[in-house]
């Protein structure tokens, strides 16, 4: 015998979860690819250029040295550009809404992850250091585009209702 008994509508549900779970995850993980793909095209040029502007060689060893600066840049900000987006995708799903909350959750998730294998001590602080950075950034959007509402003009008046002649004619005449 099986442990659980299951009637159909039971099965009907899970099935339903697991399939729509799939396809989250399936999303969040082409989400994550896709910042990790323009992370890394970001990272490059901040690494080659950061790299030559500290070590001012520019003989062929030393721009080895700076494609080796740029490709290690880049492995930096597209790994945690998509863990990021990845996570950030999760966690919206799972909590029903995309807040200030979801990406204090995502960046400490991330920070976290991307840290522990410098030791756990390490990663509780990056956690908590990329999780409070995301959610600050998140709360000065939220403050800017309220400031942006408050500034912006107020919507005009929608146009009068013709009635009679004017209606028919649709405005020919005015």
């Amino acid at each position: 015998g099986t442990v659980f008994a299951m009637g159909e509508p039971q099965k009907a549900e899970c099935q339903g979860l697991i399939k729509r779970a799939s396809q989250v995850g399936l999303a969040c993980l082409i989400t994550g690819a896709n910042a990790a793909v323009a992370g890394a095209m970001m990272g490059a040029p901040f690494g080659l250029v950061g790299s030559m502007l500290e070590s001012k060689d520019l003989s062929m060893n030393g721009f080895r040295k700076h494609l080796t600066n740029a490709g290690a840049t880049a492995l930096r900000f597209g790994s945690t550009g998509g863990v990021f987006s990845a996570v950030d995708c999760l966690v919206s799903n799972i909590r029903g809404k995309r807040d200030i909350y979801s990406g204090l959750i995502a960046g400490s998730i991330t920070g976290y992850t991307l840290n522990i294998r410098h030791g756990q001590k390490d990663a509780l602080k990056a956690g908590a250091t990329f999780g409070g950075l995301t959610f600050a950034s998140d709360l000065l959007s939220v403050g800017l585009q309220r400031l942006a509402a408050q500034a912006a003009p107020p919507p005009p008046p929608p146009p009068p209702k013709r009635r009679g002649l004017a209606a028919l004619l649709g405005g020919l005449g005015e």
